[in-house]
This record gives C-alpha cells, sequence and structure tokens, in this order.
C-alpha cells in the first residue's frame, strides 16, 4: 500500500511541475503565484513521500522535518496568491515580516532537528492495514505545536480572505470564488481529521496537488456559463442599437429596449407587437428561405431624426438547419453626419461656406447630366489686383469682401443656379441662360466698391462669360474659357463684361498650337537671334540687344508678339530665354575669336526667370563655358521683376554685379515704383523708352520730366539708353539731354546675325 501511495503522490508531484512549465504561457495576473502554487506543492508531496519511503531513521527525519518546513512555505504561497485571486492586499507590512520570519526559523528548527530531536522523533510504524513498516512522527514536542499555530495561522487567513471576497462579490461572479473555498476547505478536513485519526500515513498530501489543481482551474480557466449568459444579456440590453430575436415559429424570444423604442412597443405588450412586425415583414414568406439582408431606415426618437442600418440574418444549427432569426438595428446617425461632415469640408470653401473648386465642379456635373438639353452661361469674376486689397487694408478686410461676394452670389443665383469659389478671389457661377443679366454685374460692382474703405482705391472686377454649347465638356474647361475671355480684358478697365467667342477660342486653339510646338523648336533650331544695334552719341557701334525670332518652317518669321506672351503667360518663357542666353553668349564668343570682342549683347531676363531660373547659377555658368568677359553680356530687367521680392532680387543684383555683369533696368519709367528702384538698388543702366514722349500731347512737359530723368540717372553716375529712337529730331533731343547710347530703327530695326555684321563690316573691320 505504501508503494502504491508513494506512486500516486509521485505521479501528482510530475503532474505539477509539468503544469507549472506549461503556465508559462498563460498571461495573467494570478498566473505567477499559481505557479509557485504548483511548485511548493509538488515539493511538499516529494519531501513527505521520501520521508515515508526510506529505511533509514535519520533520512526519515530529515525528509518530514523539510516536509513541515516546506508545508509552511506551501501555506504562505497559497496566502500570495489568495491576496492576488481575491484582489484583497493586506497593507500591515509589520503582519508579513512576522510571518516570513517565523516561517524562516520553523525552516532552521526543522532542519536543526535531525540532531537535536527539540521538534520531533521518529519511529517504526506497522500500518494498519497491510502490515507494511515505515518511519513515521511519534513524539512530537512542544515546538511542534509553534510549526502547527504557523501553519493553522496562515491557514485561518486565506480561509477569511476567500470568505470575504466570496461575501463581497458579485451574485453572479460569486460561484468562481466559492469552488475555489470549497476545495481548499476539503483539503483542510482531510488534515485535521488524519491529526484526530490513528491513521499514521497522512493522505491529506495528495489533497494538496488537488487544491492546486483546482486553484489553477477555477482561477484562470473556468467562466461559468451562467456569467456568459448573463453578460451576453446585458450587453444586448445596454448596447445602442436595437435586436429580436425569434425562434422556428415565428415567436419573440428577445427584443432589447432600442429594439422597444424604434417600433414603438409598449413593455406589456412587447412579444405580440414584435410578432406582428415580423409578420408584416415576412408578407407571407418563411423566414427560413429567406436570404440575408442589410438596408437602411430612418426613426424618429425624440423628436430627432435617426440614421439605422437593419440586418436581418438566419440562425442554423451544427447542421444548416434553420432555427430561427435575429434583427439588428444599428444607428449609423453619427457616422453618417460625421461622413456628410468631412464631404462638406471637401466640397465647401472654409472661408465663405459656398462651394469650393471641387463642390462647385460636381455640383454643375450633376445639374448637365440632369438637364443637358437646357441652355447654361458659365460665368467667372476676377478681381484686378485683388493682393492690394489685403496689402492696403489688411488680411481681415480682404476677407470680408470675399465674403460679401459670396453673399450677393447666393442672394442673385435663381432656381438651378450652381455658385462657388474656385480660388483666391475667383468666384464662378452657372446659371440658366434666361436667369442671367449683365445689368447685374455693374450692380455687383457698385456694391463691392463701398466695401474698401477709401476713396482713392477702387476694385475693379472683370467677369467672363461662357454660353456652354458643349456640355459634355469638363467643367474645369468651361471655367477656363470665361477665365480665358477675362485675360483679353485685364488691363481694360472701362469694360466688365466679356464674352467667349470664336475668336478667343481661335486665339486658344493657337496658343495650344504654340505650345505643342515649342519643344520641337528648340530642339529643330528654330529660334534664333535678331540684333538691333546700339550706338554712342559719336555715332560709334558699340554693341546690340539681341531680341528672339521664330523662323518656322511653314509659316516663316513668326513675329515675337504672337509667340512670347502665349510663352510668358504658360510658364515656357524661362526655357525659351535660356536658349536664347546661350545663343547670346556663343556669339560673343565667336566675335571674340573675330577680334570684335569690344561688342557686347543686352540680353532679357523675365520677372517669371526668377522663379524658374537659377539666375546667379546660370549666368555664371555660361560666362565660364564659353570664356568672355561678363560685362560684354548685359542683363535687362523690368522694375516689376525688381520690385517682386525685393530682398532676394537685391541680394542676387549685388553678386551679379560683384561677379563683373551690368545690370540695366528696363522701360525706365513706365513703372509705378521708378523712384525707389533707383534709390534702394545699385544698377549701372537705365534705358529710356522713347513711347513716354509720343503717348501725350503735352510735348514739352514730357520733355521736361525726361530731361529730369536723365540729369537725375547722370548724376547717379549711371549709363542712359535711349531705346526707341525713331526720328533724327529725338536724337538731337537726347544727344543735348545728355543721353549716352541710342537704339532704334533710326539707326537700324533688328538684323540677323550676319545682316548686322555685314551692315557694319566697314566699322568693325577698323578696330
Amino acid at each position: 500500500m505504501i508503494e502504491v501511495f508513494a506512486g500516486v503522490c509521485l505521479s501528482l508531484a510530475l503532474t505539477l511541475m509539468i503544469g507549472m512549465i506549461l503556465l508559462k504561457k498563460v498571461k495573467n495576473a494570478v498566473t505567477p503565484s499559481v505557479r509557485y502554487l504548483f511548485a511548493m506543492a509538488a515539493i511538499t508531496i516529494v519531501s513527505y513521500v521520501t520521508a515515508v519511503v526510506v529505511q533509514d531513521q535519520r533520512a526519515a527525519t530529515l525528509a518530514y522535518g523539510l516536509y513541515f518546513a516546506f508545508t509552511d512555505w506551501l501555506v504562505i504561497v497559497l496566502l500570495l496568491y489568495a491576496e492576488k485571486y481575491t484582489e484583497i492586499v493586506r497593507k500591515n507590512r509589520v503582519g508579513k515580516i512576522l510571518i516570513y520570519a517565523g516561517a524562516l526559523l520553523d525552516t532552521v528548527s526543522m532542519v536543526v532537528n535531525v540532531f537535536t530531536h527539540h521538534v520531533f522523533k521518529v519511529e517504526q510504524t506497522e500500518l494498519l492495514i497491510g502490515g507494511e513498516s515505515y518511519f513515521a512522527v511519534a513524539d512530537k514536542r512542544p515546538m511542534y505545536r509553534v510549526h502547527l499555530a504557523i501553519v493553522y495561522t496562515l491557514v485561518v487567513l486565506v480561509l477569511v480572505l476567500l470568505i470575504v471576497k466570496v461575501r463581497q462579490t458579485l451574485k453572479l461572479y460569486r460561484r468562481k470564488y466559492r469552488m475555489v473555498l470549497y476545495s481548499f476547505v476539503c483539503v483542510l478536513v482531510l488534515n485535521v481529521g488524519y491529526r484526530f485519526t490513528k491513521f499514521t500515513l497522512d493522505i491529506s498530501v495528495i489533497a494538496y496537488s488537488l487544491i492546486a489543481i483546482a486553484v489553477c482551474y477555477f482561477s484562470l480557466f473556468y467562466v461559468p456559463k451562467i456569467i456568459v449568459v448573463r453578460l451576453l444579456s446585458f450587453v444586448v440590453r445596454e448596447m445602442e442599437g436595437g435586436i429580436m430575436c425569434f425562434d422556428l415559429e415565428g415567436k419573440c424570444v428577445y427584443a432589447n429596449q432600442m429594439a422597444c423604442r424604434l417600433l414603438q412597443v409598449a413593455e406589456k405588450g412587447k412579444n405580440g407587437s414584435m410578432e406582428r412586425f415580423f409578420a408584416e415583414w415576412l408578407a407571407g414568406k418563411q423566414a427560413g428561405e429567406l436570404e440575408d439582408r442589410t438596408w437602411h431606415e430612418e426613426y424618429t426618437i425624440e423628436g430627432e431624426v435617426r440614421y439605422f442600418e437593419s440586418k436581418f440574418r438566419r440562425l442554423l444549427d451544427e447542421d444548416k438547419n434553420y432555427v430561427g432569426c435575429y434583427f439588428l438595428m444599428q444607428d449609423r446617425t453619427e457616422e453618417l453626419r460625421k461622413i456628410e461632415y468631412e464631404r462638406y469640408r471637401a466640397t465647401h470653401d472654409e472661408l465663405t461656406g459656398i462651394y469650393n473648386k471641387t463642390g462647385f465642379y460636381e455640383a454643375v456635373r450633376e445639374k448637365l447630366n440632369q438637364e443637358p438639353e437646357r441652355r447654361r452661361y458659365m460665368i467667372c469674376s476676377d478681381i484686378k489686383d485683388f493682393k492690394l486689397v489685403n496689402e492696403l487694408f489688411g488680411l481681415e478686410q480682404g476677407d470680408r469682401v470675399l465674403k460679401r461676394i459670396a453673399e450677393i452670389l447666393g442672394r442673385e443665383a435663381l432656381e438651378g443656379s450652381v455658385y462657388g469659389r474656385l480660388s483666391g478671389d475667383r468666384f464662378a457661377i452657372c446659371l440658366y441662360e434666361e436667369n442671367f443679366r449683365e445689368w447685374l454685374f455693374n450692380d455687383y460692382i457698385k456694391e463691392l466698391a463701398t466695401m474698401v474703405p477709401s476713396a482713392v482705391y477702387r476694385m475693379h472686377i472683370h467677369v467672363g462669360v461662357y454660353p456652354i454649347t458643349e456640355p459634355d465638356l469638363e467643367v474645369s474647361v468651361m471655367c477656363d474659357r470665361a477665365h480665358l475671355a477675362v485675360q483679353t480684358v485685364k488691363d481694360d478697365y472701362q469694360k466688365i463684361v466679356v464674352y467667349y467667342d470664336d475668336a478667343i477660342s481661335d486665339a486658344m486653339q493657337h496658343e495650344r498650337k504654340l505650345i505643342g510646338e515649342f519643344d520641337t523648336a528648340i530642339s529643330e533650331g528654330q529660334f534664333t537671334i535678331f540684333v538691333q544695334p546700339q550706338v554712342a552719341r559719336t555715332g560709334e557701334l558699340l554693341g546690340g540687344e539681341a531680341l528672339v525670332r521664330w523662323n518656322h518652317p511653314q509659316r516663316g518669321m513668326v513675329p515675337p508678339g504672337d509667340f512670347i506672351p502665349v510663352f510668358e503667360r504658360t510658364g515656357f518663357i524661362h526655357k525659351l530665354d535660356r536658349y536664347v542666353w546661350e545663343l547670346a553668349c556663343a556669339q560673343l564668343k565667336r566675335w571674340k575669336e573675330q577680334g570684335k570682342g569690344h561688342l557686347h549683347l543686352s540680353v532679357n531676363i523675365s520677372p517669371k526667370d526668377f522663379y524658374n531660373v537659377d539666375i546667379y547659377e546660370t549666368f555664371t555658368g555660361l560666362v565660364e563655358k564659353y570664356q568672355i568677359d561678363p560685362k560684354k553680356l548685359k542683363l535687362e530687367i523690368t522694375e516689376t521683376a525688381i520690385m517682386e521680392g525685393l530682398k532676394q532680387q537685391l541680394s542676387l543684383l549685388e553678386r551679379l554685379r560683384a561677379y563683373g555683369f551690368e545690370i540695366e533696368i528696363d522701360d525706365f519709367g513706365s513703372g509705378y515704383s521708378s523712384l525707389n528702384t533707383l534709390k534702394d538698388i545699385a544698377v549701372d543702366v537705365v534705358k529710356l523708352d522713347m513711347g513716354f514722349l509720343s503717348k501725350t500731347e503735352h510735348g514739352d512737359r514730357s520733355k521736361t520730366i525726361m530731361n529730369a530723368m536723365i540729369s537725375m540717372s547722370k548724376q547717379l553716375g549711371l549709363t542712359v539708353v535711349a531705346e526707341g529712337v525713331e526720328t533724327e529730331e529725338q536724337v538731337a533731343y537726347l544727344t543735348n539731354a545728355g543721353c549716352d547710347i541710342f537704339q532704334g530703327y533710326y539707326f537700324s530695326k533688328p538684323l540677323k546675325v550676319s545682316d548686322f555684321e555685314a551692315k557694319y563690316e566697314s566699322e568693325l573691320s577698323a578696330r
């Protein structure tokens, strides 16, 4: 029998050790204390089995001593587990120290007992059944009772924790803690019973493993079905959506509060009302034969319209037999509102609250698709130099103007109209042809003019109108056509409304053709330079201005006015300018090699070049590439190009002059900031346009201003170039006024380089 008992105990101990290893994979706050409990229970069992089976008295004494010591620590581990499991933590630090100290002293006492026998002795004993002999504890001294006091004190603490948790926990969870308590009590009963019987073999040791396993199961894995059912019931009852469950016979077996509210069912007659709803919904069909489906519907709850997504789902058993069904109605109101809000933000202008470009394009396209046969106008407005409003009166005033425009559009827009803000100060409205009133825009402009707090500055608005003759066009193209009409009168302060017509269409087609041919023209060298001579007052040839010409293979020589404005507007100008600069530098190199290195060439820099080209790196790179004197490559810029981003341009021009380039201001006097230009920027040359004299009937006054400009320039140490000189009288006047260099048709029109060289061959040869 002893062998059987030992085998059972060792098997249980081995099971506990394996369980302890496997518990490493279980993540839980209680898991560590359960693993310690497994280990201590296994060690305690092994120590007791050793004490029973050994045949040496001293060895048996040591094994029993270890068994009693391990029992102390087993109960301590059980106490730690109980604290974790019940979440009742003892804050008495002194008590914990006393417990650990008592267990430690008891452990030492049990080990020393091998030599002193002050706790117990062991004697050879025979089993009452079977007559087998083994060593058992016989002579129990007072210190043994101290050991029992320590153990049972700890046991009482464990019992108290479990009982308190069972009493305090919710009824739904009470069973879980009660099962652990029952397991512990069973072991305790067995242990106490062993001490009051004459049976010397302690079979309660076997229960140590059982309590460890029970603790593990009920702590980590056991979930009573009633908990699952009740929790699910609570979830369904409290969920925001409505749910109704029907059995095989169509009876309502469950409906939560939300379902009752949605269907306006009173609690008293709930099931009957639900069943009527179900029968009406089925409309004579069998629920088991229907497919699962989803739909959307509106319900009014407490006066507020809410949007629900309703689902019908069949319930099938493991054999795919229909056993019932349920309806799930989920509130999607906030979700839909959020989607609508995001869509609103994506399609509406934040400042004005009307459609933005995206929303306007979509809304117009929808209208056109609905009634493609109705005649409509696309109208786009543009405020000239609106940025001045922000600069002169502040951003807040500019925003007020934009908001007011949106209000006027909303006020005047008739049924079927769509209006929006496309960008900046550009607005658009699409309306029926019969609703278009041109005079409205005059009133529109008068009303806006009063918004600017200035008696001097007045806003000027242009309106482009495109009659929609091709409703299948992209809306963006329609707007582009209306804007293109505006571009034709952007400098006209009298004309307000302009219509897109065949002439504009032809110009647009022409523009597209030029753009389409640009890259080919560059690669085939169709662009070339002409030179308009520049001569000193003595008649000496100094050089010329390099002017681009397009020698088209089919159309011949294309006038610069036909393609340069197009390339400036479309952004191709920087590529063309870069190409012309290269040609000019190559020509200067040839002249240098031919002994004509005294000649210079002036090249133009467009305002847009400053944004698309690294001016400094480009020109210094060309000079180094062609090994020419930078003073012979004169750089012409306009006042407008300088004044846009003044600080950056000042720095750039200083770097260019430091490298050796001479900077010329072209068309000086035609801008609004000429004097500021001379005050702030160190330049070398000013070019005066002789058209200044011919633009007025007051010739004497014009000459007085011209004399002042030349005199001021000379006092600043600047070279003065007069361009557009056409008569001998102008030459005489400019010579007397102190002009240094002349350029114009009086001397020569722009010439091919070969014609330029031939015309001045004798003078060049003399050099």
